[in-house]
């Protein structure tokens, strides 16, 4: 069964404004309940809007990521694995949550570099070039 908190104790937890979670629960990107007159959204998806508020960018798991981008996801599952791609949480079924416009900057370099026999980002390099 699904976890649901009041408005209010969701924003708190999870340190995004109330306002936003109404926002987001009145467009439709969050589903919400009435509870004794008191909205309640679900714990996962409130969770899922703070992680995306301050990633600055549109999480998404690897493997839509990997459909996005036309790329399989095992490559992208690499690039998270090897550091290259940052974590930002975990989402529905556990899936590992990465900025999409980050792995659209590693698809394009592998798209310029070549897909094999070329490592993307040389060795000793990937501190200076990822951060």
């Amino acid at each position: 069964m699904e976890e649901y908190l009041l408005l209010e104790e969701a924003a708190r937890r999870y340190r995004i404004s109330a306002e936003t979670l109404e926002r987001l629960v009145e467009s439709g990107r969050i589903r919400a309940v009435k509870v004794d007159g008191r909205i309640a959204v679900p714990t996962i998806e409130a969770a899922m809007a703070a992680i995306q508020a301050q990633a600055d960018g549109e999480l998404v798991s690897i493997n839509e990521a990997g459909r996005r981008l036309g790329i399989d996801p095992s490559v992208i599952w690499w690039w998270w694995k090897h550091g290259w791609l940052k974590d930002y949480g975990r989402g529905p079924r556990n899936a590992v949550l990465i900025l999409l416009k980050d792995a659209q900057i590693l698809a394009s370099l592998r798209a310029d570099r070549g897909k094999r026999g070329r490592r993307l980002i040389p060795r000793g390099m990937e501190r200076e070039l990822l951060g």
